[in-house]
C-alpha cells in the first residue's frame, strides 16, 4: 500500500486519539510513561511499526543503552530518545512543521537528547536521530558522510501536537517504516542544507517486496545445505584445529613456511644457544644469564601480507602447531594479541597489549598465578639492585620486610608500567628459560590508521628491546601506506605474501577432508568439528552431495569465479553465499542428487546456478535481504537520474585502476571523481547517494581497509564486486531479467509488459530484457542527451555496451522465434 494512502486512512480521528495520549501523558509526566506512549501507542498504533522492528534500550559498545532503534531489514533507520513529557524540547510555536538550525537556541531543551543520539547513531551506523516527549518531535541527521558536525545542520521539528496533525502526511512519510527505508528523510534535509532540490520524478516498478514468496524445501535438501553449512562455514568459528586440517597451501606459503622456520631457528642460534652452556642452578649465575640476554636487543620484525580471506591467521596457527619442528617448538613461547578485541582509547592501548601478552606470559612461564620466588628470579636484576641499594638498609635490617616492599614495587610496577614488566617476563623466557618470546599482532587492518602507527611503534620497541620473533599479518594496501609514512619507514622488516587461494582450491580442500571424514568406520569416528551431530543423513547422500557440490564448485562450472569477485576474495563470505546458492529452491539439489545416484554424474545447469544466486531463497530478488548483491540499475526514490549512473562510475574507476602503474595509483578522491562528474548537472546528493551506497555495499573500496564512512578526501577504487557487478550486466541475462522486475521505470505502461510477460506459465526472459533495455536507454539519454567522448570516455563506452548486449538479446530472440515458427506447424500437423 502507498505511504501516502495509508497516512489518510491513520489520520482519520488522529485527533482525539493524540488528544488521549496527551492526557494520559499528564497523569504521570515521566520519562517510563513517555516511552510506553510512545512506543506502544504512538510507533505502533499509528505509524504502523512492527513491534520486532522496535529495539528497546539496545546496549551500544563504547556508549550506552539507547531509548530506541529502529531497524528495517537488519539495519538500524533511525535512534530515538524519548524524555519525559515535562521537559520542553523547543520554544518554537507553529501549528505546521518548521525546518530549523539543530542549534538553534529555540531547542535548547532538547539539547542533551540530541548529543546522546549522535552519539549512539554513530557506532550503530544510523543517519538518523530523534527526540521526544510524546507531544514534540525533532528529526535531524544524526550521522554524516560530509565532514560537517551534525550539530550544524538542520532539524525538522514538530513542535505541537496541533502540529503534528496539520503535518501528519510528512510525520507519516518521514518516520514510516517505508519512509526511513527510502531515505525520505534523509533526502529532504539534504536538500534543504544543499538550497537546491534535485529534479524530482515518478518511478513504477514491475514487482515489488509483496511479490515475494518463499518456496518450501524438502526435509532432505534442508539436510544437506545444513551439512554444507556444518563442513564449510561453521568451520571458521568452531574449531582451529578443522581450519588448519582445511588450510590450501600454495606455493608462497611452503616459501613461507621455509623461512618462518629459518629466522625461528636463526634467532634461537643467535639468542639462545650460546647461553645454552652458562650455568643457570643459581641465581647469580642466572643473573649473569639474563644480562647476557639483554645485551641481544636485535630481533625479527615480519609483515605476513595478504588480502582479507588469504587465510593469514591460519597460516600462523598450522605453521605453529604443525610445520615447526618439535626440536624448535620447545624452544619458543608463543604470544598474541587479537587488537579487534582492544578496548578503550588510544592513549590506553599500548596499555592493554602489554596486560594481554602479560597475562600469556605468566601462564606460558609459571602455569597458574606465579609465586614470589619464580617473579624474584623473572626481575633477579631489579631484586639485587634494591637488595644491595636503595633498600639495603631494610634488607639488612628486616629480611622479611625487604621482601614484602620488593612484592610492592613489582606489583606497581606491574600496574603502571605493564610494558616494562612484559619486557622483564621476556627476558626470563629468553635468558632463563631458553625460549624465544614469539609475538602476533592480529588484526591491526581493523584500526584506524593512527591507531595502527601505535601498534606498529609499539612492536618496534618490542623488537629492538628483547631478541624476538614478531609477526603482524596486514593487507597489501596497509603495508604500502605504513612505508611511505610512520614507524615502518625507519626500521627494518621483511615482508611475505600470502596470496589468497583459488575459491576452487578452498573447495576441493575441504570435500576431501569432509570425505575422510565419512569415510571413518562408525565405531572409530570421533565427534568431528566438520560433521556435528545431527545429521539425519545416510553415507550414499553424503556422498551424492560430496559429488553435487565438487561439480557445482570445483569441476564443471565458473560459478566460483562469479562468487570470489561478488565477496572481494573473502574466502568466509564466498563460502557463505555458496551455501545461499546450494540452498536455494533453484538450484534442485535433490533433483541432483538423484542424477547421481541414477547417472553417477552431475551436471548443474549454469542458469539455474545463477538464479540461485540472484533470488536465494525467494520468487524476486530482495536488495535488502541479499547480502552480496545489488541492483545497478536503482535510482533515489523520486530523483530522475540515469539508471546507468552506477555502471558509470565503476567503469570510471575501472579505466582509472587499468591505467595505474603503483597500488596508490589505483585509488581516487571523491572529490576528484566528482570534478570529472559534476558538469554533467548531477546533483550533490545524488553522486553521494552512489557513492555511499556502492561503498556499503562493498562495489568500491577505499585505501585505508579501517574506514568504515567515506569522506571527500577519501581514497577509493573499484573492487572486484563492484567489477563482477558489471560482468554480470553485459554477460548474463538471469541477472539482467530479474533487475528488469524490480527496477524503478519512469514509464508505468513499461513496467505493466514486463509484469504481463513474467506471469506467464513460460515467460520471455529475452522479451523482458529488450523492453527493459529500450526503456532504460531512454531514459539515460532524456538525462544525458548529449555526451562527449573526449570529455567522457567511460560512459561512451558503458552506453557502446549495452548496444552491443541489447544486439545480442535482439539477435537471440530471433533466432529463438525463427526456431518457434518451424516447430509449430509440426506440432499442428502432428
Amino acid at each position: 500500500m502507498e505511504t501516502l494512502t495509508e497516512s489518510s486512512r491513520k489520520e482519520i480521528g488522529l485527533a482525539d486519539r493524540i488528544s488521549s495520549y496527551s492526557e494520559s501523558l499528564k497523569d504521570d509526566g515521566n520519562e517510563a510513561q513517555t516511552r510506553f506512549h510512545v512506543i506502544d501507542e504512538f510507533l505502533v498504533h499509528e505509524i504502523g511499526w512492527q513491534k520486532s522492528s522496535i529495539k528497546v534500550e539496545p546496549y551500544i559498545e563504547g556508549a550506552g543503552y539507547a531509548d530506541y532503534s529502529l531497524n528495517t531489514s537488519g539495519r538500524c533507520r533511525i535512534i530515538l530518545e524519548a524524555k519525559r513529557n515535562g521537559t520542553e524540547l523547543c520554544s518554537l510555536k507553529q501549528d505546521d512543521f518548521s525546518v530549523v538550525p539543530l542549534s538553534s537556541s529555540a531547542l535548547k531543551g532538547a539539547a542533551s537528547g540530541v548529543s546522546q543520539a549522535i552519539g549512539y547513531a554513530a557506532r550503530m551506523g544510523s543517519a538518523l536521530g530523534a527526540v521526544t516527549n510524546g507531544h514534540q518531535w525533532i528529526l535531524f541527521r544524526a550521522y554524516r558522510g560530509d565532514g560537517k558536525p551534525p550539530q550544524e545542520g538542520l532539524a525538522v521539528v514538530f513542535s505541537s501536537s496541533t502540529s503534528l496533525i496539520n503535518s501528519w502526511t510528512h510525520f507519516y512519510d518521514f518516520m514510516s517504516e517505508i519512509g526511513l527505508e527510502e531515505h525520505r528523510l534523509l533526502n529532504f534535509l539534504q536538500e534543504k542544507e544543499s538550497g537546491t532540490v534535485p529534479i524530482r520524478a515518478s518511478y513504477f516498478k514491475a514487482f515489488d517486496r509483496s511479490y515475494k514468496r518463499v518456496p518450501q524445501t524438502s526435509d532432505l535438501a534442508f539436510t544437506l545445505s545444513e551439512l554444507f553449512r556444518r563442513s564449510f562455514i561453521r568451520i571458521n568459528t568452531k574449531s582451529k584445529q578443522a581450519l588448519i586440517e582445511c588450510f590450501v597451501e600454495t606455493r608462497a606459503s611452503r616459501e613461507a613456511d621455509v623461512a618462518f622456520e629459518k629466522i625461528v631457528n636463526e634467532l634461537i642460534d643467535r639468542a639462545i644457544r650460546r647461553l645454552d652452556s652458562i650455568d643457570a642452578s643459581n641465581p647469580d649465575s642466572l643473573q649473569g644469564l639474563i644480562e647476557q640476554a639483554v645485551e641481544l636487543r636485535i630481533g625479527e620484525f615480519v609483515l605476513l601480507v595478504g588480502n582479507k580471506g588469504s587465510g593469514k591467521t591460519t597460516f600462523l596457527n598450522r605453521f605453529f602447531s604443525k610445520i615447526l619442528p618439535a626440536s624448535l617448538k620447545d624452544r619458543v613461547i608463543n604470544l598474541g594479541v587479537d587488537l579487534l578485541k582492544s578496548e578503550g582509547s588510544d592513549l590506553h592501548l599500548t596499555d592493554w597489549i602489554s596486560n594481554e601478552l602479560i597475562q600469556q606470559s605468566e601462564q606460558q612461564l609459571f602455569g597458574t598465578t606465579p609465586t614470589f620466588d619464580q617473579l624474584r628470579g623473572a626481575f633477579w636484576r631489579m631484586y639485587t639492585r634494591m637488595r644491595s641499594g636503595e633498600l639495603a638498609p631494610l634488607y639488612q635490617r628486616d629480611p622479611d620486610a625487604f621482601r614484602q616492599k620488593f612484592g610492592e614495587e613489582l606489583s606497581t610496577l606491574r600496574r603502571d608500567s605493564p610494558r616494562e614488566y612484559l619486557l622483564g617476563l621476556l627476558t626470563r623466557a629468553l635468558g632463563g628459560e631458553h625460549r624465544l618470546p614469539i609475538i602476533i599482532f592480529d588484526n591491526v587492518d581493523h584500526l584506524p590508521r593512527d591507531t595502527q602507527d601505535i601498534v606498529f611503534q609499539y612492536a618496534v620497541g618490542i623488537s629492538s628491546s628483547v631478541a624476538s620473533f614478531l609477526i603482524c599479518p596486514v593487507t597489501d594496501t596497509t603495508v604500502w601506506s605504513l612505508s611511505k609514512a610512520g614507524p615502518l619507514q625507519s626500521f627494518h622488516s621483511r615482508a611475505f605474501f600470502l596470496p589468497v587461494p583459488s575459491l576452487k582450491d578452498v573447495f576441493a580442500k575441504r570435500l576431501h577432508v569432509l570425505k575422510s571424514e565419512l569415510r571413518k568406520p562408525e565405531d572409530a569416528k570421533p565427534q568431528s568439528a566438520l560433521v556435528g551431530k545431527g545429521m539425519n543423513l545416510t553415507i550414499a547422500n553424503a556422498e551424492s552431495f560430496c559429488a553435487a557440490v565438487e561439480s557445482i564448485f570445483v569441476s564443471t562450472s565458473d560459478i566460483t569465479a562469479v562468487i570470489g569477485r561478488l565477496c572481494n576474495y573473502d574466502v568466509r563470505r564466498s563460502l557463505e553465499l555458496s551455501g545461499e546458492i546450494l540452498s536455494s529452491p533453484w538450484i534442485g539439489l535433490e533433483e541432483l542428487l538423484r542424477m547421481y545416484v541414477a547417472k553417477g554424474d552431475v551436471r548443474p545447469k549454469r542458469t539455474a546456478l545463477i538464479t540461485s544466486l540472484v533470488l536465494q531463497n525467494g520468487t524476486i530478488f530482495d536488495e535488502d535481504k541479499h547480502n552480496f548483491l545489488i541492483n545497478v540499475f536503482s535510482r533515489p526514490a523520486g530523483t530522475l537520474t540515469s539508471p546507468f549512473l552506477a555502471l558509470y562510475l565503476i567503469r570510471y574507476l575501472t579505466s582509472v585502476d587499468e591505467k595505474a602503474s603503483t597500488t596508490r595509483d589505483r585509488f581516487v578522491s571523491i572529490s576528484q571523481i566528482w570534478d570529472n562528474h559534476h558538469s554533467l548537472g548531477i546533483h550533490r546528493d545524488t553522486f553521494r547517494y552512489y557513492i555511499d551506497r556502492l561503498f556499503f555495499r562493498n562495489l568500491i573500496e577505499a585505501y585505508d581497509p579501517s574506514e568504515r564512512t567515506v569522506r571527500e578526501e577519501t581514497l577509493i577504487r573499484v573492487s572486484p564486486a563492484g567489477s563482477a557487478h558489471a560482468r554480470l550486466v553485459f554477460s548474463d541475462n538471469v541477472y539482467l531479467s530479474q533487475m528488469a522486475l524490480v527496477t524503478s521505470i519512469a514509464d508505468e505502461i513499461t513496467t505493466l509488459k514486463i509484469r504481463e510477460e513474467a506471469q506467464k506459465d513460460h515467460p520471455g526472459w529475452l522479451k523482458i530484457c529488450n523492453i527493459f533495455l529500450t526503456s532504460m536507454k531512454m531514459e539515460d539519454k532524456r538525462v544525458f542527451p548529449i555526451i562527449s567522448n573526449d570529455l567522457y570516455p567511460w560512459i561512451i563506452s558503458i552506453r557502446d555496451d549495452i548496444d552491443q548486449l541489447h544486439k545480442r538479446i535482439a539477435e537471440r530472440r530471433e533466432i529463438k522465434n525463427n526456431k518457434e515458427r518451424r516447430i509449430s506447424p509440426r506440432s499442428r500437423q502432428t
